[in-house]
């Protein structure tokens, strides 16, 4: 047996560069337009996006996100008289990979995404969209002055006095 044999082996290691996810809203208000702020976890911040005209979606700038594979929340404080009426997110760990999911919380006005939806290089876009609910006019009731009133009671005084002076003839 030949053991004088010496083997050399070279090991390389590359370091592959993590394209962490990206998250995008968009806002769309129907029936009025205003200013709406979001806010979020994972790097995220705050974002104010000003809607421009009814039912026209207006994109907020790219963020990248802290961390991929880590729950995120994103929630929304819309002006006075916006009820939210829809979330939809695309994008990401959400187009494919197992599990990943969006999950809409309209009571709080938030979306959160799961670990899996934000995964390495997701690029998620999130719309949330809003309806204004016009303010009902109040209906004006009908009332009469305070001088009316006692106008009003004066005649149903002579009346009466009227009525009861005819019943004892």
């Amino acid at each position: 047996a030949d053991t004088d044999h010496t083997i050399t082996c070279t090991i390389t290691n590359t370091f592959a560069s993590v394209t962490l996810p990206t998250m995008r809203v968009t806002k769309v208000s129907n029936g009025g337009v205003g200013l709406f702020n979001f806010t979020g976890g994972n790097g995220f911040g705050s974002q104010n996006i000003r809607t421009a005209n009814s039912g026209e979606g207006v994109a907020g700038t790219v963020r990248t996100l802290t961390a991929a594979h880590l729950n995120t929340i994103i929630a929304e404080s819309p002006p006075a008289g916006f009820t939210l009426e829809t979330i939809n997110c695309t994008g990401g760990g959400l187009g494919g990979e197992s599990g990943a999911t969006a999950t809409t919380n309209i009571g709080t006005r938030s979306v959160t995404l799961n670990a899996a939806a934000t995964a390495v290089g997701a690029a998620i876009a999130c719309t949330f969209t809003n309806t204004f609910n016009v303010p009902v006019a109040a209906t004006a009731i009908p009332t009469l002055s305070e001088w009316a009133m006692i106008v009003l009671a004066a005649l149903m005084a002579i009346t009466g006095f009227v009525a009861m002076r005819r019943k004892e003839r």
